[in-house]
């Protein structure tokens, strides 16, 4: 278990710090590598297949845009708290509007890397591969540690840390029923 609280202490066991910190291995690897060498093969002995797997499926999902417990400020904590800069290597994103000339569409999820030249880049998966795109060609994107209920619907993912509202049992009992 691995958990940030809202004062932005961060609690979490052995095993979650060695998981964060094979993530950072990984992605120090991708940035020795220029990107004209980074494999698009779906694969375990891929990083960028292991980077990309880990962070598109944990999610952290909440019914709220804005507010206390809303999307933008999780993902606004979770960047302040591991990340130096807004656009660092490892950060998830979410397309916000369809973008036809990169083939990208509202609710793609993509990864954020850095190559052994400091360029950045989004990878999206594609069918059987993974497809990078220069940072500074795409549209209207959010990050994406946390997106809403809604946002998340028709999508899986292999851990989810919901957050749920104080309400009375059975008005949580319909939000869950209703979104996910």
């Amino acid at each position: 278990t691995y958990i940030l609280n809202f004062e932005g202490n961060l609690y979490g066991s052995n095993v979650s710090i060695r998981f964060i910190k094979k993530i950072r291995d990984d992605l120090k690897v991708i940035q020795q590598i220029p990107k004209e060498e980074w494999s698009q093969d779906i694969s375990d002995n891929n990083p960028i297949h292991r980077i990309y797997e880990t962070i598109v499926n944990y999610k952290i999902l909440t019914p709220y845009n804005s507010g206390n417990f809303g999307v933008q400020t999780i993902n606004e904590m979770i960047l302040n708290h591991f990340f130096k800069k807004k656009v660092s290597s490892g950060i998830p994103i979410i397309i916000k509007e369809n973008d036809y000339h990169n083939n990208l569409y509202n609710g793609d999820i993509g990864v954020i890397l850095q190559d052994k030249n400091n360029n950045f880049y989004a990878c999206f998966k594609s069918s059987n591969q993974y497809i990078f795109y220069s940072f500074l060609s795409l549209s209207l994107f959010d990050y994406s540690f946390a997106i809403t209920i809604h946002k998340s619907q028709g999508s899986e993912y292999k851990k989810v840390l919901l957050i749920l509202p104080e309400r009375k049992e059975q008005e949580s009992s319909e939000l869950i029923n209703r979104q996910i």
